[in-house]
């Protein structure tokens, strides 16, 4: 989906964040662009447009009903999806994931983040097959110096992989 979609050249989504984090959300102010991914559970990331600020970002939705039909299991998942919202809410660092708010309808629970259009670290390793000493140790820094900022917050990252990892750029 990144590269067939028209992207401004240069992010402006830290300069629209204040203004989304103050908005009432609701689906109707974003335009689908795409699905990034999807899971059997329903769970799924669309890249959305919001027009009144012409920016991009990442739009995750949940479905309520699965919540309903898997019980007790399906509540734990929801309670460490609350926490990662609220941490992502209170922590503040150029290394991690904005996140603008969330919200939800009678269908679906949502989450609005950041759109990086580098995508995953995953998807470089897999067509490079590995990075050279200098790429290999600007990119360790980067997760180096979030994950300090994170433990000094008191939080406890412990789903480190390529694949959760997210670059700002198209090119490495």
């Amino acid at each position: 989906v990144y590269e067939t979609l028209p992207l401004p050249a240069k992010s402006n989504t830290h300069r629209n964040l204040a203004r989304l984090k103050d908005q009432e959300l609701s689906l109707e102010q974003f335009k689908s662009k795409g699905t990034l991914f999807r899971e059997v559970t329903g769970y799924k990331a669309m890249l959305v447009h919001h027009s009144p600020t012409n920016s991009y970002w990442v739009l995750k939705s949940f479905p309520r009903e699965f919540a309903k039909e898997y019980g007790q299991q399906q509540e734990l998942r929801e309670d460490i999806a609350e926490r990662e919202k609220e941490a992502l809410l209170a922590l503040s660092h150029p290394f991690i994931v904005s996140i603008a708010g969330s919200f939800q309808d009678v269908v679906n629970s949502y989450v609005l983040e950041e759109f990086l259009p580098g995508g995953e670290l995953s998807l470089h390793l897999s067509q490079l097959r590995y990075f050279d000493n200098k790429t290999t140790k600007f990119y360790m820094a980067q997760v180096i110096l979030a994950l300090d900022y994170m433990h000094r917050q008191g939080y406890v990252y412990r789903m480190l992989k390529p694949e959760s990892i997210y670059l700002q750029v198209r090119n490495i």
